[in-house]
């Protein structure tokens, strides 16, 4: 307990603290654009993630993200954290913009797509009339790869809206 005392000591004195509603920015050091403690010799913790427990009582369950509605990677306001799932933060980051990496591009926006949205949705209406190999040979693409669009492995948002 005598750690945890001096760990948020530490932390009350690293921040700018304004009004609840308002950003409380992390001064200190960080990395990645977070707040950063030193929880024990080799551990550092997340400003926000130590905001939260002073708030809460408890550190997040493992699988569990300390998030923030305000987008701002240095405030610890505790008025401004909620906690999310991995895949929940994730989707929050693409929604919000935060993303580097461009999402995932399907169909023929892909960058290997033999096929236009039209072809392949002309093929999935051809199943069990024309076998794959036919299909295949009709389209310039393999078997193996008319199968795949059959079974949903391919084209699998074509699967949804028909």
């Amino acid at each position: 307990m005598r750690a945890n005392r001096t760990l948020f000591k530490r932390f009350n004195s690293r921040y700018v603290k304004r009004g609840a509603y308002e950003c409380w920015e992390w001064i200190r050091p960080s990395s990645r654009g977070y707040g950063e403690l030193n929880n024990k010799p080799g551990l550092v913790v997340r400003a926000h993630v130590v905001a939260w427990r002073l708030k809460k009582g408890e550190w997040p369950k493992p699988g569990e993200c300390v998030c923030h509605t305000c987008n701002n990677k240095k405030c610890v306001n505790p008025n401004h954290l909620y906690l999310a799932t991995t895949g929940e933060n994730i989707k929050d980051a693409w929604r919000d913009g935060l993303c580097k990496i461009p999402a995932p591009q399907v169909g023929s926006k892909h960058w290997k797509a033999l096929l236009t949205e039209d072809q392949a949705r002309r093929i999935l209406r051809q199943k069990g009339i024309k076998t794959s190999r036919e299909l295949g040979k009709e389209y310039g693409v393999s078997a193996a790869c008319v199968k795949k669009i059959f079974q949903g492995k391919n084209w699998r948002h074509l699967h949804e809206g028909w």
